[in-house]
């Protein structure tokens, strides 16, 4: 029988829709508030995700395949997919 691959959910943060005040990604350190996210979000220059599992842990878009290839190794899986509920739709990522 062939074994599950592991999924990692996460959930787009939507800067109109929370009352988080600060964003600061566990992987690059970047931070901004929740004023200019807001207006960066809204000109498409930057996104963060958060792990649905652990709600704590932030990560921009620019470190989600960093991100993802770090938790395939801990893991220990040949294989990864994640998961990203971006509100309306959802994308799989495949990690191989």
């Amino acid at each position: 029988m062939a074994k599950k691959v592991p999924i990692l959910d996460l959930n787009l943060i939507h800067p109109h829709e929370t009352r988080k005040r600060k964003f600061v990604c566990v992987e690059c350190g970047l931070s901004y508030n929740l004023k200019d996210y807001r207006v960066l979000f809204d000109n498409r220059k930057i996104s963060y995700f958060v792990e649905e599992a652990k709600p704590q842990i932030r990560i921009c878009h620019d470190c989600l395949l960093s991100f993802a290839a770090k938790k395939k190794e801990e893991m220990g899986a040949p294989k990864l997919y994640v998961r990203l509920d971006i509100g309306d739709e959802e994308v799989i990522l495949n990690f191989s």
